[in-house]
Parts: structure tokens; C-alpha cells; sequence
């Protein structure tokens, strides 16, 4: 991609999971388009805003046929279609409410956004053709122009990388999908399911997956998520941007036949995970959210990357999530997921499988049609497959979803009824409350330190780039507890950090002070250790003043 912009880490390229150093790692250094994230945030990212919904200019379009007279079929015989044909269309449309530059003659001009939609069809009247693997990669719009040639050669890059290591070969030449282009709608009201890509991925990288779900009564509605500026292929992190196209993909769904416009979904996968929950976060209206290894698992756990003040942005409203949530991922950290504590989420590890093997260029292409196969990932995304269509179909319908005692070992049931504060939570208070009335609402609840809390949460904020937000969260703690020497101790560090020696000293001299006299009343005690450190760090401001 040529757009600059900060983003977290993102794993296109095929590696295993072996332990979370070894992955960070891997992920700083891959990435589909090859280049290494930047430290300083976009100003795209930080500017883009979900937009009020406007009025959109659709064409539909029809795709030309493949010329494969007998090809063999791409479905793995394990994965159980539903009782639906499988259509396939796709749709062109500018955003009127948003601008993009024009790779061609440089003008800006409304903003593209391609779907690529699959659905239910009537199998008892066949319609439609037939579509071979290949035909995925093409973009038959009428209206895409310069953007064709661009988003084509985007997906078939993208698929060579995922499947063949850039290398790729014929041997999915003779493959054959279970969708029909243009096929006729089936009668009936049919849920949608939103679903983003990740990271320069492709609009049908999980193509089986999408088809999967249509057979069984879906309209799945994925899109080809072009950068903020236009000037790259696909779509850096900036949920601001993908909020906005979310909004715009349901609004052309809306109007489509045979969908429920009352019952949708949201799914993704790595970035696009991430995307989905915070757009499920943003108080749309949704059923439940979906995240295929969103990445969030390999944060570090002392400096989680979701916590710097551009990501905070979206994902560090966790208390507004409130929707079921089904959370599959390959191991990792599931510090984020445990704080989503308003929302009934189901977790399943998937251990075994690398991070493209849970969508179709990974999980069936690569494992079941090349020479890398390998049985125990096909296996693997059949699983992800089946828990992904159990749980919407639970979720749409009403259906009561089974309790803990009968999950597989490998699946985790985190209920809805919060427990008692913690950091994340707390965070997540101080950033839509602020940090004084955060502290009261912890105050007010049992069993929540808030003083404690929101000296941790103080300490995270200044690591992860947020020094102002901290000086206030450290000020109010001091505030409200003016008597505890640890208060001031942790405000005086942090202007120390930041170079405000006189305001550190003023600050470790209060401390200092109040951990006397804890130190009086309790004799041989941790106090005495922590005067003298308060004592040395008074010391080494006075000598620098000199």
C-alpha cells in the first residue's frame, strides 16, 4: 500500500503460532503488502469518522462465464452445504457523503465501495452459471473504470501470496465453487452478515466460508475496503473509514430482496475483526459480532497496542459492546476478550491453524488444493466453518445456545453479568467519562479499588501515549485521596517523565512526607524502602537543577 498510516499488528503471511514473542515478531514484519508499519499514527486514521448515512448510487452488474468445461469442485466433502443454491453478484456504488482521489486523473471524486454479495438461491430451479475459484478474482463492474485493473491485479496478488508464497501455480485452474452468478433470489427473509477483510486482503478471500453460509440461509455482504486517500488497493487501519463502508454495505443490503434488514450480523477477519468489533461498538444496530484471530491476542501484555490513544479510540469502548460475541482465535492473550464484560462471548482456540487458515485461501485452497495440503487445517476450518453457521443460526433465530458443561474443551463461555471492575474497565470509564467521574463510579461499587485502579490505569495511559489523559487521571486520584503517599508518588513519576522537574519535586516531597508517617506508625515496613527511593529521587532532581 503507498498511504502511510500507524497500524497494529497484522499477520497476512502463512506462519504458525509458536509463542507470542516469536509472533509479534513475524507479524511487524510481514504484511501482504510487504512494508513495515510506521511508529507516528496517520492523520487519515485519525481524522476519518463514521459518516451520517446519504443517499448511494447503485449499478448491479452481470459477470461474464468462466470457459471450464468440467471442473472439479473447490467444497470440502466434510462441510455440509444447507438446504439453499448459492448465488453470487456484485454490486458498484459511490458514497456521495465521501471523497477519494481518482488514480487516474488525479480529481477527487465520490467514494467507490465494490460488494461482492453471496446468497440464498432456489436449488429446486436452477439459475445462473457456473463460476470456477478464478472467477473470484475478477471485477466485472460496469462502472469500475481505472479500478478494475487495480482491484484485480490487488486480488490475485493477494491470493498468490496467501496461498502459493508468491509463487503460484495451476493447480487450482479446474476448481469449481458452489455459487452461480446472477442466480435468482430464493423466496423467504434471509439475516445479512457484514464481513471485512483484513489488512490488504481480498473481498472473497474467505469465499467457501461465505458460500457456506448462504447454502444455510445467510446474505453475506463483503466489499473491497479501498484506503481513506485512494491511493492504495485496499484499506490501512482505520476503522473510521471501515465504520463508514459497514454503514454503506447494510444500507445497499437493505434494500435488496429476500433479507431481513432487522436481523444482521457483523464478521471479520484479523484487521477486519478488530473493524467489526469496533463497529459493533459504535451502537449499530446488530444481532452479534464474529472475529476470525483478530490479532488482539498478541498484544503485549505491558504495553497492549488496543490502548494507545488512535486504537483506544475504537476498540477501548468495551462497555458498549453488549451483543453476543463469538471470539475464535489461535492462542494468544485473552486480556481484551475477558474485558468485553457487558457482552456473552464464546471463545474457541484454534491452536493448530496459522492465521490465514481460517479463511478459504488458507484453510481450503492452500490445505486441500496444493502441494502445501495438510489434512489437520482442512479439518481446522471445517471446525471454524461449523461454529461460525452454529452460532448465527442460534443467534438470528432466538435459539437458546448450549450451556458450558456441553462445550468441546477447546471452547470457553464468558458470561454477560459483569464482574467486579477492573483496569479495562476502568479505561474504558475514563475515556467516555472522564477521569473524576470514572473514579466515582468505581467508588460506588463494591469491591472496586478505585483508587487502586486508577492508579494502574494512570500508569497505562502515560505508557501508552497518553500523558495528558494520565496527568489527569494521577491529579484526580490525589484529589480524592490527598492522604496517600502512593498518589503522590505516582503523579510526581510522571512529571519526572515528561521533564517537569519542579512540579516532580513539589509532588515527591508530599510523598515523601505521607510515607513518614506511615513508616512511623509501622516501623520496619515496606514505607521505610519507599522513603528511601523518594529520598534518592529528590536527590538526583536537585543535583540536575544545579
Amino acid at each position: 500500500m503507498s498511504a502511510p498510516g500507524w497500524r497494529p499488528p497484522e499477520r497476512r503471511a502463512t506462519l504458525h503460532v509458536a509463542g507470542v514473542l516469536g509472533v509479534l515478531l513475524a507479524l511487524m514484519s510481514s504484511g501482504c503488502s510487504g512494508e513495515t508499519p510506521p511508529s507516528q499514527p496517520s492523520q487519515a486514521a485519525a481524522s476519518s469518522q463514521a459518516t451520517t448515512p446519504g443517499e448511494t448510487a447503485v449499478t448491479s452488474t452481470t459477470m461474464q462465464p468462466s470457459q471450464a468445461d468440467t471442473p472439479a469442485p473447490v467444497w470440502l466433502p466434510e462441510l455440509a452445504p444447507g438446504p439453499h443454491a448459492i448465488g453470487y453478484r456484485q454490486q458498484w456504488f459511490e458514497d456521495p457523503t465521501r471523497s477519494l482521489i481518482d488514480p487516474v486523473t488525479g480529481d477527487r471524486i465520490k467514494r467507490p465501495i465494490l460488494l461482492a454479495v453471496w446468497y440464498p438461491s432456489d436449488a429446486s430451479v436452477p439459475s445462473g452459471e457456473a463460476m470456477l475459484v478464478d472467477d473470484y478474482l475478477r471485477v466485472a463492474a460496469p462502472k469500475a473504470g481505472a479500478w478494475r485493473a487495480r482491484l484485480e491485479q490487488h486480488v490475485q496478488r493477494v491470493r498468490d501470496q496467501e496461498v502459493f508464497d508468491g509463487e503460484p501455480t495451476d493447480e487450482l485452474a479446474g476448481l469449481k465453487t458452489m455459487a452461480r452468478r446472477d442466480a435468482e433470489w430464493a423466496q423467504g427473509s434471509f439475516p445479512i452478515v457484514l464481513a471485512h477483510p483484513g489488512l490488504g486482503a481480498s473481498f472473497a478471500d474467505n469465499f467457501v466460508l461465505w458460500e457456506h453460509l448462504a447454502s444455510h440461509g445467510f446474505v453475506v455482504v463483503s466489499g473491497a475496503f479501498l484506503d481513506a486517500s485512494g491511493l492504495g488497493s485496499a484499506i490501512e487501519w482505520d476503522p473510521g473509514t471501515s465504520i463508514a463502508d459497514l454503514d454503506r454495505m447494510f444500507e445497499a443490503a437493505a434494500t435488496w430482496p429476500s433479507v431481513d434488514p432487522a436481523r444482521v450480523v457483523v464478521i471479520g477477519h484479523s484487521y477486519g475483526a478488530q473493524a467489526a468489533l469496533a463497529y459493533a461498538m459504535a451502537g449499530r444496530d446488530l444481532l452479534a459480532v464474529v472475529s476470525l484471530d483478530s490479532t488482539l491476542e498478541y498484544a503485549s501484555a505491558d504495553d497492549p497496542w488496543y490502548e494507545r490513544p488512535e486504537p483506544a479510540r475504537y476498540l477501548g469502548r468495551r462497555d458498549k459492546l453488549r451483543i453476543p460475541a463469538l471470539i475464535i482465535h489461535a492462542g494468544g492473550r485473552t486480556d481484551y476478550v475477558e474485558g468485553l464484560t457487558h457482552a456473552e462471548r464464546t471463545l474457541v482456540s484454534m491452536p493448530g491453524l496459522r492465521h490465514n487458515d481460517f479463511i478459504a485461501h488458507g484453510g481450503v485452497l492452500r490445505a486441500a488444493h496444493t502441494a502445501h495440503a495438510d489434512p489437520e487445517i482442512r479439518a481446522g476450518f471445517v471446525q471454524v466453518a461449523d461454529a461460525v453457521r452454529e452460532f448465527l443460526s442460534q443467534v438470528t433465530t432466538g435459539t437458546e445456545r448450549p450451556g458450558a458443561e456441553s462445550l468441546p474443551p477447546n471452547w470457553t463461555q464468558l458470561p454477560a453479568s459483569p464482574p467486579p471492575a477492573d483496569l479495562a474497565l476502568v479505561l474504558a470509564w475514563i475515556r467516555e467519562l472522564g477521569p473524576a467521574a470514572a473514579y466515582d463510579r468505581c467508588a460506588g461499587q463494591a469491591r472496586c479499588d478505585a483508587e487502586l485502579l486508577l492508579n494502574d490505569a494512570g500508569y497505562v495511559l502515560a505508557r501508552s501515549g497518553s500523558p495528558t489523559l494520565a496527568e489527569q487521571v494521577f491529579a484526580t486520584v490525589v484529589d480524592r485521596v490527598p492522604d496517600s503517599w502512593n498518589a503522590w508518588d505516582s503523579w510526581a513519576e510522571l512529571a519526572e517523565q515528561q521533564g517537569l522537574t519542579a512540579e516532580a519535586i513539589q509532588r515527591y516531597r508530599e510523598a515523601l512526607e505521607l510515607v513518614r508517617v506511615v513508616e512511623r506508625a509501622q516501623g520496619e515496613s515496606k514505607g521505610v524502602v519507599h522513603s528511601a527511593r523518594i529520598e534518592a529521587r529528590l536527590a538526583d532532581l536537585a543535583s540536575a537543577r544545579r
